[in-house]
């Protein structure tokens, strides 16, 4: 026998053969509706043999519950092709498609039908929007437990300027990049850090903290990159590892990253460049794998252009750029920031406290120079030195009091000008009450010595004058 070379070759036997073993159901209805051929595949679907469809009308199918609506009686009445979705009385679904066939006259002489059961499809779309639904509902769980976490740890975000800086540091916890962030000092950076680590993809490695400002700068690459045993005298017998290996696969968070001296900036660029770091003393170089997250209260573009910070290292570390708002930047905060540090302290001291309008309008109008660290501090002491109860405005710090106007006074309106100064005399005399020199609290605030100086006569010289005058 010679092999077919078209389709017109082929004989109805093998035409036949061809058909019977497709993978869909496929049928052929007359123009009266009554079905002339199936294939075997209607026993998979509909659970009856072809010779027990055959010769049986479309009407009479439907009627007995063979399938919920009749495709072949919609083509011979509309003559078009159909496509939709069937349904079996077994509970299967199908999707199929009727074609209608016309002689050379334009009349309709068969249907072919080709069903596809898509049961198992449907199954497993259901399943899915299950899941999606699952999965909505979870992350609403998560969201919630993790807001009220973030809100035990001090994190509060009623404004939204904070809210979107916990979103963006969100967003960098989900890479691997390096973040720097900058800010005042006392605005909660540290909490950022961890925040970054903690939702990030090394959250169940460690993550180390250093205060480049507070280690003397000869012990700053001890601290950093480890030493061998001998290494100086007083060398451990078995050496120490740095901060860089104990971070190895996690997280390694420096705090006030511009006060790290020029040589100690060249060696940490090293580290970042090559991930890899060598111990005081040695000569073998110990690859690190570190996620490295710097904060800094210091303008480091102007550091940059002073040279007193490597441009190299500025833009090595500044991949990701996070700026953290100081508390008189986000007002809206301030309130339940301190209504959660005193329920904290209060619970911490077995008391209960509770801030008269007077007192919470008078927090909300003063500048905070310390930021969330002068606020804390603030309502840990309310709470040690006050009996359970109100805390009323009288109860406040004079400081606060005094740089706030009090609620409901007839208090002229300050005007711009009165009210930045206010706020410098309070930044000065705070930095200088805590460094007690012009040099320090010109480094403090970032601004050169000679004003610091200036500052310093115009508001601590004036305030020594009038003390003075008071005890003649």
């Amino acid at each position: 026998m010679s092999t077919p070379k078209n389709i017109w070759e082929l004989d109805v036997t093998t035409l036949k053969l061809i058909l019977d073993n497709s993978y869909d159901e496929i049928s052929l209805i007359n123009a009266q509706g009554v079905v002339v051929y199936v294939n075997p595949v209607c026993e998979k679907n509909y659970g009856l043999k072809a010779d027990e469809v055959i010769g049986t009308h479309i009407a009479e199918l439907n009627d007995n519950g063979m399938f919920d609506c009749c495709i072949g009686a919609q083509v011979i009445e509309e003559k078009r092709q159909i496509i939709t979705q069937q349904n079996t009385r077994s509970g299967k679904h199908f999707l199929v498609s009727a074609v209608p066939i016309f002689n050379d006259a334009g009349d309709l002489t068969f249907i072919v039908t080709n069903s596809r059961d898509i049961t198992d499809f449907k199954r497993a779309l259901a399943k899915i929007r299950n899941q999606k639904r699952e999965l909505a509902q979870f992350e609403g769980k998560l969201k919630s437990l993790s807001l009220e976490l973030m809100e035990s740890r001090g994190f509060i975000a009623r404004s939204q300027k904070m809210e979107d800086v916990i979103r963006k540091a969100k967003t960098y916890a989900m890479v691997d990049s390096t973040v720097l962030m900058t800010c005042e000092t006392g605005t909660g950076k540290s909490l950022f850090a961890h925040l970054i680590h903690e939702m990030g993809a090394r959250a169940a490695k460690r993550m180390v903290s250093i205060n480049c400002a507070a280690i003397p700068s000869e012990l700053l690459e001890t601290e950093l990159f480890g030493y061998e045993p001998g290494a100086f005298t007083g060398a451990a017998n078995r050496g120490k590892p740095g901060m860089f290996e104990l971070a190895d696969g996690g997280t390694l968070f420096l705090d006030e990253i511009g006060e790290l001296p020029p040589p100690m900036q060249a060696k940490l660029l090293h580290a970042l460049q090559d991930r890899v770091i060598r111990r005081l003393g040695s000569t073998r170089d110990i690859p690190v794998d570190v996620r490295l997250i710097c904060a800094t209260n210091r303008d480091l573009t102007k550091m940059v252009q002073d040279r007193l910070f490597r441009q190299d290292l500025y833009y090595r570390i500044k991949v990701l750029h996070l700026q953290l708002p100081a508390l008189r930047e986000r007002q809206e905060d301030i309130i339940p920031l301190a209504c959660h540090f005193l329920e904290k302290f209060g619970g911490k001291y077995g008391k209960t406290h509770r801030m008269e309008q007077a007192a919470l309008k008078t927090l909300k109008a003063y500048p905070w120079p310390g930021n969330i660290r002068e606020l804390e501090n603030v309502m840990e002491e309310l709470a040690v030195t006050l009996p359970s109860g109100r805390v009323t405005l009288d109860d406040l710090p004079a400081n606060v009091r005094d740089a706030a106007p009090r609620a409901g006074s007839q208090v002229q309106e300050r005007t711009f000008d009165q009210t930045m100064e206010d706020t410098a005399k309070t930044l000065i005399v705070r930095a200088y009450a805590e460094y007690g020199s012009s040099y320090a609290v010109a480094r403090h605030l970032n601004i050169s010595q000679s004003k610091a100086s200036r500052l310093i006569r115009k508001y601590i010289g004036a305030e020594k004058r009038i003390k003075s005058e008071v005890k003649r």
